[in-house]
């Protein structure tokens, strides 16, 4: 039985659908990633060493 034009528009929409929820979920995760990235903070910018004063609370 073959697919009636009508049937292929549909099933075209629907594998449109699918991308774009395909698409949105990586740009998603992405930007779930990159919000969570700041919190973490590298071990080049951890320091034993203590602050010094600024003069200001003397």
């Amino acid at each position: 039985m073959p697919i009636e034009r009508k049937e292929k528009h549909v099933y075209s929409q629907l594998a449109r659908l699918l991308v774009s929820v395909v698409v949105l979920a990586f740009v998603n995760a992405a930007a779930v990633r990159a919000e969570e990235a700041p919190a973490a903070v590298p071990e080049a910018e951890q320091s034993s060493e203590p602050e010094e004063p600024t003069g200001e609370h003397r």
